[in-house]
């Protein structure tokens, strides 16, 4: 499923420890849990509902006015916000805000190791080098808004930097 899918039906079969998911346009997904995760992916279904609701209409224009133009990269904005949406984080379409936290609002990173290889996947996506992170200012990476700081604080790469400007 893409972050953006609108759900229309989601199905869990306890007795085959199954998820049974149908988008809008009918097409079926099915996922397996390993013992008593139900409880735990009801209630985050209908957290993501529930948030989902309350932000209906907004879209990335709206996340993106929360940052200035003049001081942050749009590549950065927009690698956060589709690799968030698309790329099996959020797989559900769930208007971001950079106050969400990734752990307690999204439920996206349960340790360091899940937040590197997030880190690492906007990074590609926006062309930022993550050579001296750890002396990064923006530090800690705890909400969606700190993790564009953070991302924006670092060097482009060369190719990067390369598509800054065109030849004629």
């Amino acid at each position: 499923l893409a972050g953006d899918s609108k759900l229309k039906e989601v199905t869990l079969v306890d007795g085959e420890q199954a998820i049974q998911i149908v988008d809008e346009q009918g097409e079926k997904t099915q996922s397996a849990w390993v013992g008593n995760q139900v409880d735990d992916v009801i209630k985050l279904i209908e957290k993501r509902q529930i948030m989902a609701d309350k932000r209906q209409g907004l879209s990335i224009c709206q996340f993106a006015r929360q940052f200035s133009p003049h001081t942050v990269d749009t590549w950065v904005i927009r690698a956060v916000w589709n690799t968030l949406q698309g790329n099996g984080y959020i797989d559900y379409p769930l208007p971001l805000k950079a106050s969400d936290k990734l752990d307690d609002d999204l439920d996206l990173v349960n340790d360091a190791d899940e937040l590197e290889e997030l880190v690492e996947d906007i990074a590609a996506r926006c062309g930022r080098d993550l050579c001296g992170i750890e002396d990064n200012p923006f530090l800690p990476i705890t909400t969606v808004g700190s993790l564009v700081s953070v991302l924006n604080a670092q060097p482009m790469t060369q190719e990067r930097r390369s598509l800054l400007f065109t030849r004629s």
